[in-house]
């Protein structure tokens, strides 16, 4: 039960992704906050592509600035 917690009487699962909440709670949360960390949590996977294959990714960074 580490992921819940108790709101008004009843058990809450704190691990949910944005795309499987409801509604009125994703109207709670405000959208900005949504953009930045999946800023974030893109530009960390795209650091680490780039740290994991060197090579590869030069050659698709010098293929994206050709066109």
């Amino acid at each position: 039960m580490k992921n819940h917690i108790k709101v008004n009487g009843k058990l809450l699962q704190t691990n949910k992704r944005f795309s499987q909440l409801k509604e009125r709670q994703k109207n709670w949360i405000p959208y900005g906050e949504v953009k930045k960390y999946v800023f974030r949590k893109t530009t960390k996977i795209v650091k680490s592509f780039e740290k994991q294959y060197p090579e590869l990714s030069a050659e698709i960074e010098a293929d994206h600035t050709e066109k």
